[in-house]
C-alpha cells in the first residue's frame, strides 16, 4: 500500500451527512466530524527521518493532524490480551 492509497481508504470510510444527522448530530457537528476523515496533502512536503519509506512519505506529504484511528472490541466470549 502506498500513502496515497491509505489516504483514499480513510476518506472512503467517511459517513454521509445524512447518516450523521440520523445519529443525532447537527449539520454543523456532522460536517466537523467528517473533517476527521480528511487527510489533506501538504503544500510543501516535510523532510522526515522515520524508520520506513511509507511513514516518511505519509507524514511528509500529508497532514494527519486531524486523523484519529481507534479500535473497537466486541464481546466475543474470548479474552483480548
Amino acid at each position: 500500500m502506498r500513502p496515497d492509497d491509505f489516504v483514499r481508504m480513510v476518506g472512503s470510510f467517511k459517513p454521509s451527512l445524512e447518516k450523521l444527522e440520523l445519529e443525532g448530530l447537527s449539520k454543523i457537528e456532522a460536517k466537523e466530524f467528517q473533517k476527521s476523515y480528511e487527510v489533506p496533502k501538504r503544500e510543501k512536503p516535510l523532510q522526515m527521518n522515520l524508520e520506513n519509506e511509507f511513514s516518511n512519505e505519509l507524514f511528509g506529504f500529508y497532514n494527519l493532524s486531524s486523523l484519529e484511528i481507534g479500535a473497537s472490541f466486541y464481546k466475543t466470549g474470548r479474552k483480548h490480551y
